[in-house]
């Protein structure tokens, strides 16, 4: 099994990790052998992303926090989730860590009641 660190693909605390999940992804994702993608352990901020396709099995292991912010308006596709998984064959998710949507924060600011072109809220959606 071949291993996919995000910090090897640039990922650091405090910093947008979608570009290094988005590498560490593609590159398990071409893989024709099993591989894993490992979130580290720590606290992680993802603006958003859009995780799809792949030759063999991925395991996606989340060790650490993945946190969205806390302003749904500042999802850069406001018609698309925080987190996306589709077309995925073979995925497992491991490692014990935490997806954190900031919810109690998140769902003050929901005014799609009231408003049809509201902006999503971070949610995780999967399609496999």
């Amino acid at each position: 099994q071949t291993i996919f660190d995000i910090t090897k693909f640039g990922a650091k605390p405090g910093a947008d990790i979608r570009q290094a999940l988005l590498s560490a992804w593609d590159a398990a994702a071409k893989s024709s052998t099993p591989s894993k993608v490992v979130v580290p352990a720590g606290n992680w901020y993802l603006s958003q992303i859009l995780l799809q396709e792949n030759k063999a099995p991925i395991e996606l292991n989340v060790q650490g926090t993945i946190e969205a912010d806390a302003d749904p308006g500042k999802l850069p596709n406001k018609q698309a989730e925080w987190i996306t998984i589709n077309y995925v064959d073979g995925l497992t998710l491991t490692g014990g860590g935490v997806f954190d949507g900031k919810g109690q924060q998140a769902w003050k600011q929901n005014d799609c009641g009231s408003n049809t072109e509201c902006a999503k809220l971070p949610i995780v959606s999967e399609t496999i």
